[in-house]
C-alpha cells in the first residue's frame, strides 16, 4: 500500500504507472512487475482522535510462490514538466 497526503488527487492507474496531481506537482509511480495488479482507493487518516477524513492510497498486488522483486521509483514534478 502506498498512502498519499489528502490533498493528492485521485491516482489515474495505467500498466506499470500511476500519476496524481496536487497544487503545481505532478507525482509519477512507476512499477516493473508486468503481473501487478494496482487499485486506487480511499483509506481513512484520522488528524485528531474521533475526526476522520479520508485520503487516495493505491494497492498493489502480484501473484508469487516463494519470492517475488518488484522496483518501484516516484517521481515529483512541477506541472507542465515534460519528462
Amino acid at each position: 500500500m502506498f498512502h498519499f497526503a489528502e490533498a493528492w488527487s485521485e491516482p489515474r492507474v495505467e500498466p506499470g504507472r500511476a500519476v496524481l496531481n496536487r497544487d503545481g506537482a505532478i507525482l509519477e509511480l512507476l512499477w516493473d512487475h508486468a503481473g501487478a495488479r494496482v487499485t486506487a482507493m480511499r483509506t481513512p487518516v484520522y488528524p485528531t482522535y474521533g475526526f476522520r477524513r479520508e485520503r487516495w492510497a493505491l494497492r498493489c498486488e502480484a501473484a508469487f510462490l516463494d519470492s517475488i522483486r518488484v522496483r518501484f521509483e516516484m517521481s515529483l514534478q512541477p506541472r507542465g514538466h515534460a519528462r
